[in-house]
């Protein structure tokens, strides 16, 4: 069990990873604790201390609940900047192409927002508009009137620090393909499934 700011309140297995958003920056402290399933004895308890540095742009990742990688660029043949390049998950490595920043578009009753690759400074798009599942998600040149590239951050029951984020044309939400676990695995929209892992991301 981890406790601690930000951290859900979840038991993880044996060599199980945990993911949390701190609340802030700075020295923050949390709480392991092990014990033996159905039995009252703690097998172990220790205090982790962490220091958490902000990121300097503001920017974070994207990191699926399930297969604890990054959503990144896909690039042709090395090249990041074409319009049009689809959206992949991957191994998380500080690569800047894994890192994204959200711009406000509008708020009437709505937080709306650009959902921008760092590295790019092109927008996340759900192609031509499309409204089916499995729809091919995309980067394209940021236009403050083009409605497929606007979205919403929406919570989860998964873990509280967890977010899905949905298309505010479709009302489809981000995706990692067939659930998939696999570096290179596609990321697409499709109809929101409640609790579904593949759709639930971290944003560290």
């Amino acid at each position: 069990m981890l406790s601690g700011p930000g951290a859900p309140s979840l038991v993880y297995e044996v060599g199980g990873t945990a993911i949390i958003q701190p609340p802030s920056s700075g020295t923050l402290v949390y709480q392991v604790t092990a014990f033996t399933p159905g039995a009252a004895l703690v097998v172990a308890q220790q205090s982790v201390t962490v220091q958490v540095a902000p990121s300097p742009d503001g920017s974070f990742q994207f990191v699926n609940y399930a297969s604890l990688k990054c959503v990144e660029i896909a690039p042709n043949a090395g090249d990041y900047l074409q319009d049009g390049l689809g959206i992949q998950q991957r191994t998380c490595d500080g690569n800047p192409a894994q890192r994204w920043f959200m711009t406000l578009v509008r708020t009437d009753g709505r937080l709306t927002w650009h959902v921008v690759n760092r590295y790019t400074l092109k927008c996340l798009d759900v192609k031509d508009g499309s409204s089916q599942d499995g729809a091919f998600v995309q980067q394209v040149t940021c236009d403050p009137d083009r409605s497929s590239s606007r979205w919403v951050l929406g919570g989860t029951d998964l873990a509280g620090a967890s977010r899905n984020l949905a298309s505010t044309l479709t009302w489809k939400v981000l995706d990692v393909a067939d659930g998939s676990l696999n570096d290179f695995a596609r990321v697409q929209q499709f109809h929101l499934v409640d609790n579904d892992t593949a759709q639930t991301f971290f944003l560290v």
